[in-house]
C-alpha cells in the first residue's frame, strides 16, 4: 500500500513522526570570526565558505557584519604588520626633584 497518495478520499495516516534535533548550533565566537576571516579572502566566494563550514551564507554575512561594528574581533592574517614596543637598553635619566608646582606644557 502506498502511504505516499495524493487521493484526499484515503483518511490521513495515524504515524506521527518527531523529530528530536540538537536544536540550533551554537557557534563559537573565535570560529565565527574564522570563518568571517576565511570569507574577506581576496577571491573567497562567500556560499563556497559557508558551505564548507556547514553553515548558511546568510550567518558569514551576519558574522562579517557584525565583524565590522567591532562586534566580532577577526583574527589576524599573516599578511598584516604587527608592531611590538622598542625596548632601549640606555638607562633613563634620573628624575630631578619636583619644583614644587606643578607645570604643563601647551
Amino acid at each position: 500500500m502506498d502511504d505516499h497518495s495524493d487521493d484526499t478520499r484515503r483518511p490521513l495516516s495515524p504515524r506521527i513522526e518527531v523529530y528530536a534535533g540538537a536544536g540550533r548550533k551554537r557557534w563559537p565566537d573565535d570560529l565565527k570570526a574564522q570563518i568571517a576571516a576565511e570569507s574577506l579572502e581576496q577571491g573567497a566566494i562567500v556560499t563556497d565558505v559557508a558551505r564548507r563550514h556547514g553553515c548558511r551564507p546568510q550567518q558569514v554575512h551576519d558574522w562579517r557584519r557584525r565583524a565590522r561594528l567591532g562586534q566580532l574581533v577577526l583574527p589576524a592574517s599573516a599578511d598584516t604588520l604587527s608592531f611590538v614596543p622598542v625596548v632601549s637598553e640606555s638607562a633613563l635619566p634620573a628624575a630631578t626633584e619636583p619644583s614644587g608646582s606643578p607645570e604643563a606644557a601647551l
